[in-house]
């Protein structure tokens, strides 16, 4: 009997090792199952981490390339702006000039011929003869360029995001007073003091001693 009752308990002993050893290997299965899933998963999530880091990347550079073009663009158009109003500035001087130069030879030639006191009276009444048609002249000019600048601003507008252009831009021409008539001897129209006023603009634009009186 006592024999019997110690075999029973190594019995239930192997029994018990047995199904420690079973859980063990069940436990160790289980625990490498989800090492392998959380592997696949950590290497899952990498993958995807590394796809959105290359469209990242992808995105950064594409925008950066659009940016450069962008600034290339407007760079090139403010020189081009820069270019056509350095050429106009330089029309604009060649015109006056040519006008100075040619009513300066044209009352040369004529009052050589005459007294000093005759020579005087002419010279006055011709000066503003002349300076009218060269107002007449200049402001023809200046509309013609006026025109050409609103043109070239609508376009470089249409070319970027709509925007008001500048009001310096926009007033960029004076607006020259028509002077009143004036009588060949020197006499003056009806309002005596018109022919010898002009705007500001005009004084703005006149250098020193530009067109005086010989």
């Amino acid at each position: 009997e006592w024999g019997q009752q110690e075999e029973k308990e190594l019995r239930m002993e192997i029994a018990k090792q047995e199904l420690i050893a079973h859980a063990r290997e069940a436990a160790s299965r289980v625990l490498s199952a989800l090492s392998d899933r959380q592997m696949s998963e950590r290497m899952a999530l990498d993958a995807r981490k590394r796809e959105q880091f290359q469209r990242l990347k992808e995105q950064f550079v594409k925008d950066q390339e659009r940016r450069q073009a962008a600034r290339q663009e407007e760079l090139d158009d403010d020189f081009s702006y820069a270019r056509e109003l350095r050429d106009r500035e330089r029309r604009l001087k060649s015109l006056e000039e040519e006008l100075e130069r040619k009513a300066r030879q044209a009352l040369v030639d004529h009052y050589s011929k005459l007294s000093a006191e005759a020579a005087r009276r002419e010279q006055k009444a011709l000066w503003r003869i002349q300076r009218h048609r060269l107002e007449s002249a200049r402001l023809r000019f200046l509309l013609e360029d006026e025109k050409h600048i609103q043109e070239m601003l609508k376009a470089v507008s249409e070319a970027h995001q709509p925007q008001e252009p500048p009001d310096v831009l926009l007033s960029v021409h004076p607006q020259v007073t028509s002077p009143g008539p004036e009588h060949p001897e020197g006499g003056q129209g009806c309002d005596s003091g018109s022919a010898e006023q002009h705007s500001p603009a005009w004084d703005g634009w006149n250098r020193p001693g530009l067109l005086t009186p010989l």
